[in-house]
């Protein structure tokens, strides 16, 4: 993918924006408590991947409070994906999207269609050193782009 913003721009404009509606009106509720209750989590997941949602609402709510206030405020990159991963029915793929919207930090969707658009060969097995290479190449594809990461996310 052209990293020029006006291409980025057009590309990222045939993505429906509705269907990110449900996850941005969490947003800054969200982020000023810095942690997901449980309907947050379980709505962010179904966003995410539906398929999913019964190993979700497994989850209690004092993990799912605890899990996302960690990886929200940690300052170790290990901590803030593994411990979402602790959570049932989050892998890489998951927690990326809690951190992509709920961070500070700018965050990639992990996404085949990203990996593809950013000629990163998809792995065998996702683990931390792929999932941290991914965010380096990432941002700076982003800071390149000069666009912000939804619009990049979208692009991609």
């Amino acid at each position: 993918m052209p990293l020029d913003p006006v291409a980025i721009r057009n590309v990222a404009a045939l993505y429906d924006v509705h269907y990110d509606r449900p996850i941005e009106q969490l947003c800054d509720q969200v982020k000023s408590r810095s942690y997901l209750n449980q309907e947050e989590f379980v709505i962010v997941g179904r966003w995410k991947s539906p398929r999913t949602i019964r190993k979700l609402e497994a989850n209690g709510p004092q993990h799912i409070a605890e899990a996302t206030k960690i990886a929200l405020s940690s300052p170790v990159e290990e901590v803030r994906m593994g411990i979402l991963m602790t959570l049932s029915g989050v892998g890489y793929l998951m927690a990326s999207v809690f951190l992509h919207w709920f961070h500070e930090d700018p965050y990639p969707i992990l996404d085949f269609r990203a990996l593809e658009a950013l000629g990163i060969p998809m792995p065998k097995v996702y683990d931390h050193r792929f999932w941290m290479e991914f965010v380096r190449k990432w941002r700076t594809a982003l800071a390149i782009a000069n666009v912000d990461k939804r619009t990049f996310d979208r692009a991609l």
